[in-house]
C-alpha cells in the first residue's frame, strides 16, 4: 500500500488539535502524518510540522482577489480557503499526489489501510457532496482543480455572487434546489463535485458496516438526541444505530463540527480507554 500522508492545515492555537494529531498517529501507526501550521509546540511526536508560511504564495495571491460575504469573523473565513492554495503548494513541491485530509476537528478510529480499498479509485472523496472536512484526494489534478474552483468564484463581482446567494436560497426554501452553500470553500467542493469530469464518492456511504461522519451533529438518519448522534462505544470505537436500516453502524471518523467540539476530549478519552458505553 502506498503512504497516502495525512495532512491537517490549522492556523493559530486550539486545545483539541495536538489530541486529533495524536489519535491520527495512534490509528496509523505507519502512515506520515503532516500538520502546516503556525504552531509547532502542538505537534506531538511522530508528527511532521511544516511552516505554512513557507508554502503561501499562491495562498497570498489568491487573497488579492478575496471578498467576504459571511456571518463568521474574515480572517477565520478566508483561512477555510487559502488552506487549499497552501496544501496544493506543499503537496505541489513535495510531489505528493494521493493523500488524506482533514479539518482539526475530525478524529479518526481507524488506520486508513483498512478504507482505502474503498475509496482509491475515485478522483476525490468528500461528505454530502459539499463538504470538505474530511476528504481523500486520488488524481494528481484535483486539488488543482479545486483551487481553480475557488479561482473562478472569486472573479465574478462581490455584488454578482450575493446575487446569486440570495437566488439561490430562495430557490431552496421552494424546494426547487438543495442545500444552499454562503461563500465558503463548501461552495468550492460543491461546484468541483458537481463536475461530470470527476469520478467522486461520498465519504458517508455505509461500506461493509462503516462510514466516516459527516457531523456529530447531524442526524442523517441515526439514531438522535440533544443535537448529537447518540454513540454506543465498543472498546474505544463508536458505533451509532441507523434507524431506517435497522443496523449499528461503526464510525471511522467523527467530526465535531462547531458547538459539538465540548466532547471532543471525551471522545479521545473513550478512545484510550477502550471505553464499552453510550456518549
Amino acid at each position: 500500500m502506498i503512504d497516502y500522508p495525512i495532512f491537517f492545515v490549522h492556523k493559530g492555537h486550539s486545545n483539541y488539535l495536538t489530541s486529533v494529531l495524536e489519535q491520527a498517529r495512534e490509528t496509523n501507526p505507519h502512515r506520515s502524518i503532516i500538520l502546516i501550521g503556525d504552531t509547532p509546540t502542538l505537534v506531538p511526536d511522530g508528527v511532521s510540522f511544516a511552516n505554512l508560511d513557507e508554502y503561501s504564495a499562491l495562498a497570498r495571491d489568491f487573497q488579492r482577489a478575496y471578498y467576504a460575504i459571511t456571518d463568521q469573523p474574515v480572517e477565520f473565513e478566508m483561512f477555510c480557503f487559502k488552506r487549499w492554495f497552501i496544501l496544493l503548494e506543499y503537496t505541489t513541491r513535495h510531489n505528493i499526489a494521493q493523500f488524506y485530509t482533514s479539518d482539526s476537528d475530525v478524529l479518526l478510529f481507524c488506520d486508513l489501510d483498512e478504507r482505502l480499498p474503498d475509496f482509491v479509485e475515485c478522483d476525490f472523496a468528500l461528505s454530502a457532496g459539499h463538504s470538505p472536512h474530511c476528504m481523500f484526494f486520488n488524481h494528481p489534478l484535483a486539488l488543482k482543480s479545486f483551487c481553480e474552483q475557488i479561482i473562478r468564484i472569486f472573479a465574478v463581482d462581490r455584488d454578482k455572487t450575493l446575487a446569486s446567494i440570495k437566488t439561490e436560497w430562495e430557490l431552496e426554501k421552494l424546494g426547487v434546489v438543495g442545500v444552499t452553500m454562503a461563500l465558503n470553500d463548501m461552495r468550492s467542493a460543491k461546484g468541483i463535485a458537481e463536475r461530470t469530469e470527476w469520478l467522486v464518492k461520498d465519504i458517508r456511504q455505509i461500506i461493509h458496516g462503516r462510514r466516516f461522519d459527516h457531523a456529530v451533529t447531524c442526524p442523517e438518519g441515526f439514531e438522535f438526541s440533544n443535537n448529537r448522534k447518540v454513540l454506543q462505544w465498543k472498546r474505544g470505537i463508536p458505533y451509532c444505530f441507523h434507524q431506517r436500516l435497522g443496523i449499528e453502524v461503526r464510525f471511522d471518523s467523527l467530526h465535531f463540527h462547531s458547538g459539538s467540539k465540548d466532547v471532543l476530549e471525551t471522545a479521545v478519552a473513550y478512545f484510550r480507554e477502550g471505553f464499552t458505553g453510550v456518549l
